[in-house]
């Protein structure tokens, strides 16, 4: 299933998803990267016993991808955000997983001004509720700058991040957490 798909600066497409393998639930993170005409230059399927799965994409300055989801392997004992850089021919440059005690996972990612990444998601680890927005700020190796929940008593989940031309970022998802109903939710992020 692909679930998210982005260009890269040398005009090509990398699409990112997963694919069920032996049975439902055992899914393996897929990078697929394709031509301007939709022709498949190559294809990258990996993962481990459980399920593995990747939310978004953004490209990176030399023509590769950052790619955001979810895994239930590499040692996780429920579900932690999983984060990777891939090269333009399909190379791991690094994977790095982020997670707690419960479930974490990653939605989406962006380029920060200094070329490091955003990633946002959700935990139902940290926070005051029952369900946070869960936000990550890298650099360009992939290491943790610092992270940050949003939100109040209920559920609160980060579905988009952009960078704006004056170098914030700009969140975006659903909350529970300050009416009854569900609404949007938009957090703007200035560098300090």
């Amino acid at each position: 299933m692909a679930t998210s798909l982005t260009r890269t600066r040398d005009g090509k497409m990398v699409m990112v998803g997963y694919r069920e393998v032996a049975r439902a639930g055992d899914s393996d993170f897929l990078i697929m990267q394709l031509d301007q005409n939709g022709k498949m230059r190559w294809r990258k399927q990996f993962g481990g016993d459980y399920e593995d799965m990747l939310n978004g994409v953004t490209p990176t300055i030399d023509n590769g991808i950052v790619a955001i989801g979810s895994t239930r392997s590499y040692g996780s004992s429920q579900s932690d955000l999983t984060v990777m850089k891939i090269d333009a021919k399909g190379k791991t440059i690094w994977h790095k997983i982020y997670g707690f005690k419960y479930y974490e996972y990653g939605n989406a990612v962006a380029t920060t001004a200094d070329g490091g990444f955003m990633l946002v998601g959700g935990t139902n680890t940290l926070g005051k509720g029952n369900h946070s927005l869960y936000a990550l700020a890298l650099n360009r190796q992939g290491e943790l700058i610092w992270s940050h929940v949003f939100g109040g008593e209920r559920k609160d989940v980060g579905h988009g991040v952009a960078r704006m031309s004056d170098k914030s970022m700009i969140i975006v998802g659903e909350t529970e957490s300050f009416r009854l109903a569900k609404d949007f939710y938009i957090i703007k992020l200035k560098k300090q």
